[in-house]
């Protein structure tokens, strides 16, 4: 498989990633200036639990599915659907269980208004690990193009009702509101799957008449013990990243507290760092999370047959893809933060959040191309270590610093920055043998160096004309084009190194 292939694949992901992310990042604006920053910070208490739940359904079960079918697409089938049977059951459970408890659920997170969102949310949360399985599947057997137009369908009924419904409840309260905000994530769930599913009965109507008989060999139970495995240190791994961001949002507004602000203050502070600042960093991530999400199978596959130079040539590449667009966004972000809160969000106050937090696409980036290459090297236990550590330190800077009076939005900004540094220190320090990005330094210090001159000097035009249109548009023109260029320039570098 030739490298523009995963380019390719790269680009149609990271097309349909951006989309999506355009239309949330529309519905997170609007939802800003509707509600304000208590609105956003009690809708994202109310979304951690709700992404936590999900993940605690699904686990690693899509993941391991989607590396499975990568390998063997004809029984993944049938495991698919024996999966798809055991979730249904308990996905249902449990969302009869939030709706049911969801006044105690509320008290015990401290705002007894979340109750209204929880109850909103728990038909999602029925159908939506369906719909992971699902989508699964298909990434396993390189369907990107179905899965790209799933999540922008899902997104653009999630978003669309938002809009619509949140401009129709606020004159009724901003719980209302909140709640028209919440209500468009089963619509869109819904929308997503029904798509997937007419889409996939074909395929999966061919590949049941594929899959061997007992007779001739197969067990269904041993492939379901091995998937079952596979997926067990993929969702611990996965499970962690929820479990902080709902422990994260407890402690903040609490340790705030503790420190002297009120109640309102505090959840208008974790909703501009989660609502505002956090979104803009992890932003740029969506480049490198598609490029990891075609790496994955591919370099699975190579590992698995034994192709180990192929393997880690692709490696090689991915990570320095991933530290070439982690550091063009993080300077973009560091230098334009003021006009990305005062003009996108309307929020001047995040602007020191952005700033503070703009190192995140680097290190996240080259974190989600390391994690899979253990994970196609059968080493998912090293992200899960480091994850688990990062999660550790993270939560322990929030309780200590957030409550010092001072030092909470330090504190706040550390915690995050501790979390994804400590997991991806780990996991290069794992991949040592490879012995790449020692010895690629020159190459990551010229990266560095290049990006700091443009942010420096697009800068500079903005600021020496404050104020003026023409200034902002014309230094966002030449660090764009600037950009561009370097991308371009890099990446057929990459291409022609590995054809040598």
């Amino acid at each position: 498989m030739k490298y523009p292939l995963l380019l390719k694949q790269t680009l149609i992901r990271a097309s349909a990633i951006l989309i999506v992310k355009i239309i949330g990042l529309s519905g997170k604006i609007y939802l800003i200036r509707s509600v304000g920053m208590e609105g956003v910070g009690l809708y994202q208490l109310a979304y951690s639990f709700y992404g936590l739940v999900i993940m605690c359904i699904t686990g690693g079960l899509p993941t391991a599915l989607a590396m499975y079918s990568s390998h063997s697409p004809v029984k993944g089938q049938a495991i698919l659907k024996k999966l798809g049977l055991f979730l249904m059951p308990l996905s249902l459970l449990i969302s009869f269980i939030t709706y049911s408890c969801a006044p105690r659920i509320a008290a015990w997170m401290g705002y007894p208004s979340l109750e209204v969102l929880l109850r909103i949310l728990s038909p999602a949360i029925f159908l939506v690990p369906l719909l992971a399985l699902l989508r699964g599947y298909l990434q396993g057997t390189q369907h990107y193009g179905s899965i790209a137009l799933s999540e922008i369908i899902e997104q653009a009924l999630r978003i669309g009702l938002l809009i619509l419904l949140v401009g129709l409840c606020l004159p009724y309260g901003q719980i209302p509101a909140l709640g028209g905000a919440a209500a468009g994530t089963f619509a869109g769930a819904l929308g997503a799957f029904l798509l997937l599913l007419l889409y996939s009965r074909s395929i999966l109507n061919t590949g049941q008449a594929l899959i061997p008989s007992k007779t001739e060999g197969y067990s269904m139970r041993s492939d379901l013990a091995v998937l079952l495995q596979m997926s067990v240190t993929i969702a611990l791994t996965r499970l962690l990243i929820p479990f902080s961001d709902f422990m994260d949002s407890l402690i903040i507004p609490y340790r705030l507290q503790a420190a002297g602000v009120s109640s309102t203050e505090a959840v208008e502070v974790l909703g501009m760092i989660t609502g505002v600042a956090l979104v803009v960093a992890y932003t740029p991530t969506l480049i490198t999370g598609a490029l990891s999400h075609t790496l994955t199978m591919q370099i699975t596959s190579y590992w698995k047959s034994g192709l180990h130079q192929e393997f880690y040539k692709r490696s090689k590449q991915a990570v320095e893809l991933a530290w070439i667009w982690g550091i063009a966004s993080g300077c973009f972000i560091f230098s334009y933060h003021e006009e990305i809160a005062r003009l996108v969000f309307n929020t001047p106050a995040a602007a020191p959040a952005i700033q503070a937090l703009s190192a995140l696409p680097l290190i996240v980036g080259v974190r989600e191309i390391t994690t899979s290459i253990l994970w196609a090297r059968d080493q998912k236990r090293i992200p899960f270590t480091g994850t688990v550590w990062g999660v550790a330190l993270c939560i322990i800077t929030l309780y200590v610093l957030v409550g010092v009076p001072g030092f909470s939005f330090m504190g706040i900004y550390l915690g995050f920055t501790i979390l994804e540094l400590v997991s991806v220190i780990w996991n290069i320090r794992a991949l040592r043998p490879m012995r790449y990005i020692r010895s690629k330094l020159v190459i990551l210090l010229v990266d560095l160096l290049y990006f700091e001159i443009i942010s420096l000097f697009t800068v500079h035009i903005l600021r020496s004309h404050t104020g003026q249109w023409p200034a902002l548009v014309t230094s966002l023109c030449i660090y764009g084009l600037g950009t561009l260029i370097y991308l371009l320039f890099r990446i057929q570098r990459l291409i022609q190194r590995k054809t040598e």
